[in-house]
């Protein structure tokens, strides 16, 4: 966001549409799920990132998560 006008920057999502913000000074700004994965943030593991937990998409990616550990340790059990 610009600090001196309050106004997004170009290229940036609006605010009710954010799965995280960036808190980085090169740019600084909120993030929608596809600029999130173009900037590589979750493979860079950023720590500028500020993730809103709330959103769907990071519920939905936990439970993609879970689901994969499960299946793993199913398939640890089925091996011995």
């Amino acid at each position: 966001m610009d600090k001196k006008n309050g106004k997004l920057m170009v290229g940036q999502t609006k605010p009710d549409r954010a799965v995280g913000f960036c808190h980085s000074r090169a740019h600084q700004g909120y993030l929608s799920e596809k600029q999130l994965k173009a900037h590589g943030c979750l493979c860079k593991q950023c720590p500028k990132l500020q993730k809103y937990e709330s959103h769907k998409f990071w519920i939905r990616r936990a439970e993609i998560k879970a689901a994969k550990k499960l299946a793993k340790q199913e398939a640890r059990l089925c091996m011995a």
